[in-house]
């Protein structure tokens, strides 16, 4: 008996040590998430700005900064998503974005919108045959901070800008919730890599390996539903 206890409580002893690092690698992953997602830079000059769209008005603002201190060095600035914005999440009026451009003192055949552009990828991918029919060589992306891991591997990985010798960055919004060390203390920070997350396992899937052997558009038929069910999962969980 004495010997079957004393194997029993090694194997607890085991398993305990092993919980408790399993645990310890656990949270130090997700104290990291911040660092790792955010891969934003100092801006540099580039080609051209492009506003993403989505978000608050922190990208148009941040944006505008960008343009009025001469980082587009051919003076234009491209902006996706939906043709109107939002100050915030009370201001149910909203605004249109190139009217803001232009009140604010950049000429409206600089500003160039980016239609159908449904997604990130079809942001980045739009960007990529912009530059290439324009003949430009980089490109600096404004958006949320935790946004930026994705756009550089929807342009790097997906995308091959590099092969295509375009160079890119991501430039932060500069939004108020964000802070990449400290991003478990603010709800906001939280649910936004929570939906990184879910988006970045998404787009390597989708992309990344149905894309790439052409079975992208039969899953998504065949699928939508499941694929929608777990989008509002993603959703509500990241709320």
């Amino acid at each position: 008996m004495s010997f079957i206890y004393s194997l029993t409580s090694r194997r607890s002893r085991k398993y305990f040590l092993i919980t408790v690092l399993l645990s310890g690698i656990f949270i130090i992953l997700l104290m990291n998430l911040g660092r790792f997602f955010d891969i934003t830079v100092e801006p540099k000059k580039a080609d051209i700005i492009v506003y993403l769209g989505g978000g608050w008005a922190e990208r148009l603002k941040k944006s505008l900064e960008l343009y009025k201190f001469g980082y587009s060095k051919t003076n234009k600035i491209i902006f996706t998503g939906s043709l109107i914005g939002r100050l915030s999440e009370k201001d149910l009026n909203g605004f249109y974005k190139k009217k803001y451009l232009i009140k604010h003192g950049i000429p409206e055949q600089n500003i160039i919108y980016a239609e159908n552009t449904k997604n990130t990828m079809g942001e980045v991918l739009f960007i990529k045959n912009y530059m290439l029919e324009h003949h430009y060589k980089s490109v600096i992306f404004v958006s949320d901070p935790p946004h930026s891991r994705r756009i550089m591997f929807l342009a790097k990985v997906i995308n091959n800008y590099d092969d295509a010798n375009l160079s890119c960055a991501v430039v932060g919004s500069d939004v108020k919730w964000w802070d990449r060390i400290h991003y478990y203390k603010n709800k906001k920070a939280r649910s936004a890599i929570i939906s990184e997350i879910t988006k970045l396992v998404h787009n390597t899937i989708a992309y990344g390996v149905l894309q790439k052997f052409g079975l992208l558009e039969i899953v998504k038929e065949t699928f939508s539903p499941l694929i929608n069910f777990f989008r509002k999962f993603a959703k509500q969980l990241a709320a």
